[in-house]
């Protein structure tokens, strides 16, 4: 700076950032979403403490004067302690020290949550705490509605902190109790009013907080009311999840481990049953995702344990299977033995990998077509380890509730996800390979065995013939003749016999293809509707949901700009909340749109085989969609018809169907298109009898290597950021056989003049009207 622009300046004294008292208290309140979360905190504390035993204690829930005490066994704290660890929020000691003294325990609490979680759930906290050794303990008093006052900095209250004897009162019996280490927690004036309900949803949160694969057999929890309801252990040698892990009828144990030396990272598989069969495979990163980099999730394990929720081969009755499921299903994130919120909850909330959702848009049987099978959410139980040393990456929200939603997780989605795929194609060949065998397959087996038979016996009579004539012409004799009579009437007997059992078994084999026949074409019309009204489904799943989540968004926002409207009206105020009532209104036309054509694609005029014209049905879904392939994606339509078209006779839902699923395949296409070049156009031409439906666009076009298995079922090449894959990879081996049904074919041009795919569908059209 030169002299001329220099300031004078004299030094008058130092300050230093302040924080209201207020805001403090309410930064922790949104950090702890509610108060079961706050109780996890703190057993969390009472675990980095070494304790073997926390108990929980509801005294007179039933009055105005509830209190809650939280009892543990662990080290304690000294009056030193008190002050310069538990008083000081954020502190960096469980950073530095980062494994418990006594027992080696890795550290998971941070941040001073659990502290902040008391202000919460009570007015009034009464800490209490003891330290082997020590003749006395420490009793730390805290008034949470000091913290209420806006104008009170967080420094400046004070708390009062005494020294105690070891012989404390029991709260609710008001008997004296010695109590050499540990700390207890009382809370007075609770802000919940806890039922029933509460409790059992706490003891369910807590049985689920410690990993039953983790083998933590020093850590137990019990809860207690004292409106007479029984004492709730949650982890002890009765109880302990692990006991059924042993009834899985499969196990999968998936790692994602890092080679330093060469820098790689690979996923190896290792799939078991009780039974003694064993499946196990290895691959790179890389090999499984050719255009990612490293993960960078950090190394990881992941087990998981398959029910067929049956009778289990080792003793275990279906009704305490079913039980366990009840409880523990689902896959479950732990970090260092204890669990992240909410990812596994049996209820089905947690559900992370859209496993629920996999199985409802795949609901075929494991012996069906292979590659269709998918595990369901109720028939697992399943945990992903991490740890903070090696799994860095993956670090909580800020209101305890997941995980940052960043590419580490997604990496770690994309890994469990391919394990689970995995696991379900080795069961799949598994299971397929120890079928019986139908009433089809035996019937044509015996007939295949009886022809061969009849075979030989002609084979049999063709030689005994052959030796007659030589014998009639080397001997002229009546006793020949009466050789040749009965040697020709011995080979007829068996010709005849032989001939019959063929008969029979050709007509059993006859009656069992018709049954077959029927079977088959009955499931194919169940599946062909059902797959129809699915791919609808399926389509506008994603994108209702999307829409919704923007009402959710604007309503929140909407309802914030209101509290205001009425105390102050700013012209960038009022257009913002324009901008919202716009948005919804948008939104909600967008998924009436979508809503109004699934409803319509289920009426009965759409299920019955009419004649139908093509460039109709075509105009009619582009005019349904137009503004938001159009206005909103900004994709150019191009629908080029030929004049004259004859019709088909065919059910209009098809056809609306194989349209939509183009569309649909056409958007994700032209995802990473600019704006200016992403274009869809559509051609219709008669070509003879034939009808020729051309639907083209400028997207990516075919992976390389896929256009021979495009039509495949299950097979996709569609996946989001997660891993996740996109749609059911259904819909064009439906489209194949639909247009199959009609006496049709599809082809495929990639790239195509337009840059895309470009898919050739012919069909003849209907020889009367």
């Amino acid at each position: 700076m030169s002299k001329e622009l220099a300031v004078q300046k004299e030094l008058i004294g130092k300050s230093n950032f302040s924080v209201s008292a207020r805001v403090a208290m309410q930064l922790g309140r949104e950090s702890i979403s509610n108060s079961i979360i706050a109780i996890l905190e703190l057993v969390k504390n009472s675990y980095d403490a070494d304790a073997e035993k926390i108990q929980i204690k509801f005294y007179r829930l039933d009055t105005e004067s509830a209190i809650l005490v939280i009892d543990d066994d662990g080290a304690g704290m000294t009056p030193e302690q008190l002050q310069e660890n538990w008083l000081v929020l954020g502190t960096n000691n469980k950073y530095v020290q980062q494994k418990s003294k006594r027992k080696g325990r890795v550290l998971i609490g941070e941040k001073g949550l659990g502290r902040l979680g008391l202000d919460r759930l009570c007015k009034k906290t009464i800490l209490q705490t003891f330290t082997k050794g020590s003749s006395h303990g420490t009793e730390l008093e805290i008034e949470w509605d000091k913290y209420e006052n806006p104008d009170i900095r967080l420094e400046t209250i004070k708390h009062s902190i005494y020294k105690i004897s070891k012989q404390i009162i029991e709260p609710n019996s008001g008997k004296y109790e010695k109590k050499e280490f540990g700390t207890r927690l009382i809370l007075e004036g609770l802000k919940d009013k806890w039922d029933d309900s509460d409790l059992k949803r706490l003891k369910r949160e807590l049985s689920l907080l410690v990993s039953p694969f983790a083998g933590l057999n020093d850590f137990l929890i019990s809860v207690s009311s004292s409106r007479q309801l029984p004492l709730f252990p949650i982890f002890d040698e009765e109880i302990i999840t692990s006991n059924l892990l042993d009834a899985a009828e499969w196990v999968l144990i998936s790692q994602l481990t890092y080679d330093k030396a060469k820098k790689v990272y690979s996923v190896n598989l290792e799939m078991t049953s009780p039974l003694g069969i064993k499946f196990n495979d290895s691959k790179t990163w890389g090999e499984l995702f050719p255009k990612d980099e490293n993960p960078s999730c950090g190394p990881v394990r992941f087990e998981m344990y398959f029910y067929p929720r049956k009778e289990s081969a080792l003793g275990f009755a279906k009704i305490q299977i079913e039980q366990y499921l009840q409880a523990n299903q689902g896959i479950r994130i732990y970090r260092d033995s204890f669990r992240v919120m909410p990812y596994g909850n049996p209820s089905g909330g947690g559900d992370w990998l859209n496993l629920a959702m996999r199985r409802i848009a795949s609901p075929e049987g494991v012996r069906q077509t292979l590659g269709r099978w998918k595990v369901g959410y109720n028939q697992v139980v399943g945990a992903v380890f991490i740890d903070k040393e090696n799994n860095s990456g993956l670090i909580d929200q800020t209101n305890r509730e997941g995980l940052v939603e960043e590419r580490p997780f997604f990496d770690l989605s994309k890994f469990v996800l391919r394990s689970i795929e995995y696991f379900e194609y080795q069961r799949q060949l598994y299971e397929r390979s120890q079928r019986k065998s139908t009433r089809y397959e035996e019937a044509k087996k015996e007939a295949t065995s009886t022809t061969d038979a009849a075979k030989k016996a002609v084979d049999v009579l063709e030689k005994t013939v052959n030796n007659v004539v030589q014998i009639a012409r080397n001997q002229k004799s009546e006793e020949a003749a009466s050789e040749i009579e009965d040697a020709l009437k011995n080979s007829l007997v068996v010709v005849k016999s032989a001939i019959q059992d063929a008969r029979i078994a050709q007509t059993e084999l006859a009656e069992a293809t018709d049954e077959q026949q029927r079977e088959f074409e009955s499931q194919k019309d169940t599946l062909g509707n059902l797959a129809s009204l699915g791919i609808l489904a399926t389509t506008f799943g994603h994108e209702t949901l999307s829409y919704i989540n923007l009402l959710k968004t604007n309503v929140g926002l909407l309802s914030e700009g209101m509290e205001e409207i009425f105390s102050k009206i700013v012209v960038d105020d009022a257009d913002a909340l324009k901008n919202n009532i716009n948005d919804i209104t948008h939104a909600a036309k967008r998924v009436e749109i979508f809503a109004d054509f699934s409803l319509r694609n289920v009426q009965r005029d759409k299920r019955e085989r009419t004649y139908v014209y093509l460039d109709k049905v075509i105009t009619g879904v582009f005019k349904t969609f137009s503004e938001e392939l159009e206005n909103n994606r900004g994709i150019n339509i191009e629908l080029n018809f030929a004049k004259k078209l004859l019709p088909i006779k065919a059910f209009a839902i098809d056809w609306e169907s194989i349209v939509l699923n183009f569309i649909t395949n056409s958007v994700w296409a032209l995802e990473n298109i600019s704006d200016d070049k992403r274009k869809i156009r559509v051609e219709l031409r008669l070509k003879g009898q034939f009808i020729e439906l051309a639907f083209a666009d400028s997207g990516r076009g075919l992976e390389a290597g896929s256009r021979d298995r495009v039509f495949e079922p299950t097979f996709s090449t569609k996946r989001d950021k997660r891993g996740n894959v996109i749609g059911t990879g259904m819909g064009l081996a439906i489209i194949e056989n639909f247009v199959k049904g009609y006496g049709g074919n599809v082809d495929i041009t990639s790239p195509s003049d337009l840059g895309g795919a470009e898919f050739i569908v012919r069909v003849p059209v209907s020889k009367s009207k």
